[in-house]
């Protein structure tokens, strides 16, 4: 077994129950004042962790690993906050090479509706951040919601904001240039999560239930927020509080929301549940119990390819606390016990969790004897693709024969990455013109999978053809009616 030594205090690797390894426990900040509400990102090997620090501190700082969290640079002060007095609501997103943070910040201290959002993005592991942006909303008194109030998809970058009246999304699609708002949407609110995926932006918010409690409920734009759905409840209380929700998506267009419920806690608030929706949120599974405790408090969820995670802390008294993790390694379909990755009996919270190159990202915060609250990490080992296969990554790029082939309706490709790759798998007919876009993003090594719904094709014979900044392979299907 593993040992490590943090501040004196040995602290040993473990492994689950479904096989999974932790690694030891990394001690990331080391202050006598406190760090909090730290935020994960993470794409392929790179990792991004960013966190707050309290007034004598001040400001946010950022930290990065480029070797999937084994070594770390130095914190470094995204923004001073002796510079720029802080109004809080900090959030992390990264695409690809690009991480990007958007916070609010006071203008006018004490006067919360004085704030305004602003932008700083860093363009590569080896370049600078750039220099602070305000986004164009026309004024004073907007803030950034919830956990994941923003969100980045290949060079596009969504921003959730509010104000004491309507809020909704600004939206650039070059990486932050320029920017465009959309509609405004009179009930978005300050506990809003914000995700995108490759045909529209989804968003979980708590609004008031019927009696007054809260309720999670859900809404999506397919036209870049010029329009939105209406509401649609998920949370099924009749009158029991639900809470803090978190939402995330991945490439094929699961969709996961999991929130703080009261409904098997004796209508407290505590437990755990989560919904998935597998078309992109037009229809939702049941809910599911992923810990029901009593006393949970915040979660955050994060998924890739079949793996999906949630994290949690959880009240044990007024002076100490747990975080845990809980993964499923089938989509939710079946979950691994709950994971208890509490470093010390002391205060613990602000769980945050990421998910690439199949490995899992855990951060929270801790306090410690004679100190303030301090932020920890851990990772897990690289999972293998399924349980009991050996984590063998694949030799050279390979694409391969679509199945069923030929096909009426629904095919699947399948293709392997030595390496983490820019990928983009695309449909073409004999013309040579493109009838489908299916992949156009980073995607981490391994075997991956991606459907055709060939509904809208003529029959006949089809090329699709898959390209990496180093090859370019395509095969032939048959499409048959």
């Amino acid at each position: 077994m593993l040992l490590a030594t943090v501040d004196g205090t040995r602290v040993a690797a473990q492994t689950d129950s479904c096989n999974i390894v932790w690694d030891q426990i990394q001690q990331m900040t080391n202050y006598r004042t406190n760090s909090f509400v730290p935020k994960l990102a993470a794409v392929a090997d790179t990792v991004h962790l960013e966190w707050t620090g309290d007034a004598v501190v001040g400001g946010h700082f950022y930290m990065a690993s480029t070797n999937a969290g084994a070594t770390w640079t130095d914190p470094f002060p995204i923004v001073d906050g002796r510079e720029q007095p802080l109004g809080g609501y900090e959030r992390l997103a990264a695409s690809h090479a690009v991480v990007y943070l958007v916070w609010s910040s006071c203008d006018s201290c004490g006067v919360i509706f004085q704030n305004r959002i602003y932008m700083r993005r860093k363009l590569s592991a080896a370049s600078s951040w750039g220099p602070r942006q305000t986004l164009p909303l026309g004024g004073a008194g907007y803030r950034v919601p919830g956990n994941r109030g923003f969100d980045a998809l290949d060079s596009s970058v969504y921003v959730g904001y509010f104000n004491a009246g309507p809020g909704s999304v600004l939206i650039s699609h070059n990486m932050g240039t320029s920017w465009q708002r959309g509609a405004s949407v009179l009930n978005f609110r300050d506990q809003r999560e914000l995700v995108v995926t490759q045909h529209a932006i989804h968003v979980v918010q708590e609004i008031p239930g019927p009696r007054g409690q809260g309720e999670i409920s859900y809404l999506r734009s397919t036209d870049d927020g010029a329009t939105w759905s209406a509401e649609q409840v998920l949370s099924t209380n009749e009158g029991i509080t639900s809470n803090n929700p978190v939402i995330v998506a991945d490439y094929d267009g699961n969709i996961y929301v999991a929130w703080n419920d009261g409904k098997y806690g004796g209508g407290f608030s505590g437990t755990i549940l989560l919904r998935h929706s597998t078309d992109e949120g037009i229809t939702w599974q049941s809910e599911q119990i992923v810990s029901q405790l009593a006393t949970a408090i915040f979660c955050d969820v994060a998924v890739e390819g079949n793996l999906v995670a949630v994290a949690w802390d959880t009240e044990v008294s007024d002076r100490t606390g747990k975080v845990s993790v809980r993964l499923s390694q089938d989509r939710t379909a079946t979950w691994c016990p709950a994971v208890d990755m509490t470093y010390l009996d002391r205060r613990t919270g602000d769980p945050t969790i990421a998910i690439a190159n199949r490995r899992i990202h855990f951060a929270w915060i801790n306090d410690k004897p004679r100190f303030a609250a301090q932020v920890f990490y851990a990772r897990s080992a690289r999972i293998p693709t399924s349980v009991g296969e050996s984590d063998i990554l694949p030799g050279e790029f390979s694409l391969l024969q679509n199945y069923p082939n030929p096909f009426n309706g629904e095919t699947t490709i399948s293709y392997l990455l030595p390496t983490a790759s820019r990928v983009r798998l695309s449909v073409y007919n004999v013309l040579g013109q493109e009838v489908a876009e299916l992949v156009n993003t980073l995607m981490p090594a391994g075997r991956h999978l991606a459907r055709v719904n060939a509904n809208n094709f003529s029959s006949g014979v089809y090329i699709y053809r898959l390209q990496t900044e180093t090859v370019t392979l395509q095969r032939k299907m048959v499409v048959i009616k």
